[in-house]
């Protein structure tokens, strides 16, 4: 491949592995925030908007530096959920691994929290010097890592795909066609596109259908990515649907297949789930 194709397969992989939003959505979880001091906190309380009511506890890096409408946020902050919820940190001396043992019981307390339907969950702001450790920090809790720009903010890699196999992250990518299709999520319209290694003798439908389910339950479901349901054509079926965390997910997954050096073709009949959404366009 040519330096031109490299640049132009990397510019694809990072717009595949970004979004570009103006107001951030928290309404699915509780958050902890963890941001540098130096970070523009008037910018950053615009794309907040009134979702700033979800950030019950926060902690500020000191990066040296404050950034514009940083006392005011803190104080804002402290003002809704109280001064024990708002701390900042000092350190030392920064990098990828010190960053992550500080943190490191945090993981701990987000996994056990108690909130009732909503669940507790890391945003990260990755800016100023410590912007790659912030990163870094991301993955290691899971967390959603943003990144502000001039008119708003760009999602960095909400979910790292590396936790899941490529069977589940094809499940996810046929699942996301599906539902753009209009179509329901069966176990049997999974198995009709995502591919299995085959195992002794060719595997019938029934075989797929068991070993997708295992699939769904060890890795989606658990993620919080798919939920079954009963499905509403058939009395005994189930059917699947997408979560909000798991369409984000799915937009991921060619990006990582990409990145990872596989081809989609060896994990997801392609040719049979684009003639599929052709028929359904052109219909």
């Amino acid at each position: 491949m040519s330096a031109r194709g490299v640049g132009v397969t990397l510019k694809g992989i990072e717009r595949a592995l970004t979004q570009y939003e103006k107001v951030l959505d928290l309404s699915d979880s509780w958050y902890i925030l963890i941001a540098p001091t130096s970070l523009n906190f008037h910018l950053f309380s615009r794309i907040l908007s009134s979702e700033v009511r979800m950030i019950i506890s926060s902690i500020f890096i000191n990066d040296g530096s404050e950034g514009d409408g940083f006392r005011e946020f803190r104080d804002r902050l402290a003002f809704i959920y109280g001064k024990d919820h708002v701390v900042e940190e000092i350190f030392e001396r920064i990098d990828q691994i010190e960053i992550i043992s500080r943190f490191s019981e945090l993981s701990n307390l987000i996994r056990e929290y108690k909130g009732g339907e909503l669940g507790l969950r890391a945003l990260i702001v990755c800016s100023g010097p410590y912007k790659l450790d912030l990163f870094h920090l991301s993955l290691y809790l899971d967390a959603r890592a943003i990144e502000l720009t001039e008119d708003g903010f760009r999602e960095l890699i909400s979910y790292p795909t590396w936790k899941l196999n490529e069977v589940s992250l094809s499940i996810l990518y046929v699942a996301m066609k599906l539902e753009a299709m209009g179509e329901r999520v069966t176990p049997h319209s999974l198995a009709r596109y995502v591919k299995l290694k085959e195992k002794g003798e060719r595997r019938d439908v029934r075989s797929k259908v068991v070993s997708l389910d295992y699939h769904i339950r060890k890795y989606l479901e658990r993620e919080g990515l798919l939920q079954k349901e009963r499905d509403p054509e058939s009395k005994r079926g189930v059917a699947y649907r997408l979560t909000k965390k798991g369409i984000n997910v799915a937009k991921l997954v060619e990006a990582h297949f990409r990145s990872q050096g596989l081809k989609m073709e060896d994990h997801i009949d392609l040719s049979s789930l684009n003639q599929s959404v052709e028929v359904k366009i052109s219909s």
